[in-house]
């Protein structure tokens, strides 16, 4: 495949759990595929740009200066940040050279998938992709989807987002981790997969109405307060 990798900084120097996660990461998808990436340059930190060929194909560095946290402009957008529904950390993300690089790869290349890596840079994305930021009632937007999308890459918490999404009517689209334990089935109650599935899924009301119809009446059977509270209750007397 051809993936574009949008992301907020370069991997090296590896001084983060995080980067040393992601660096292996990109390094297996590299041996396999296409890596356009595309991120912040930090000139203080040269050994970013140079190395970033371990892990991709192409490399995009865009000139990026965020405002000192000790100056008077950070307390600024502290403030501008209190009346915003984006959080000032990825307000801070926000580059209009950013954006516009890639649009330019939007157009001039054919990616079979883009990868946000984290919110942070998620405002300078095509603008089809639209950041809510907080919102009063999560539920008004699961009601309002087609699809809900669990892309993730690492293990970890217990997925209840997808028993809400499912319990929402809404046709749920996980990675094989994302979905973990959960005793979903693909293809019946949820559709699992590790390479391009959602559009599919987008153009087809049909497989959406399948699949949401049957998560619903396994979450509604199975995990409902009721269904867990009786089965608590049984431990309880046992």
């Amino acid at each position: 495949m051809k993936l574009l990798w949008v992301k907020t900084d370069f991997l090296h120097p590896t001084t983060r759990g995080s980067q040393i996660r992601m660096l292996e990461l990109l390094r297996c998808f590299h041996r396999r595929h296409e890596i356009h990436y595309i991120a912040f340059n930090d000139p203080n930190e040269p050994e970013g740009l140079e190395r970033a060929k371990e892990y991709s194909s192409k490399t995009y560095p865009i000139d990026y200066q965020p405002v000192d946290k000790r100056s008077s402009a950070f307390l600024i957008e502290l403030i501008v940040g209190l009346f915003s529904k984006i959080p000032v950390t990825i307000q801070r993300c926000r580059s209009t050279q950013m954006r516009a690089q890639i649009e330019r790869l939007m157009q001039q290349e054919h990616f079979d998938c883009i990868v946000c890596d984290f919110l942070s840079p998620s405002p300078n994305l095509h603008p089809g992709v639209h950041v809510t930021g907080t919102v009063p009632d999560v539920r008004l937007w699961l009601w309002g989807s087609n699809v809900s999308i669990v892309p993730l890459c690492v293990g970890g918490g217990t997925r209840l987002k997808i028993f809400e999404a499912m319990a929402a009517g809404i046709a749920v689209v996980s990675t094989t981790v994302g979905a973990e334990e959960l005793g979903s089935r693909d293809g019946e109650t949820i559709r699992i997969a590790d390479t391009r599935a959602c559009i599919a899924l987008l153009d087809s009301a049909v497989k959406r109405q399948r699949l949401r119809g049957r998560a619903l009446q396994m979450v509604t059977e199975q995990y409902s307060w009721e269904a867990v509270g009786g089965a608590f209750e049984k431990l309880l007397v046992a």
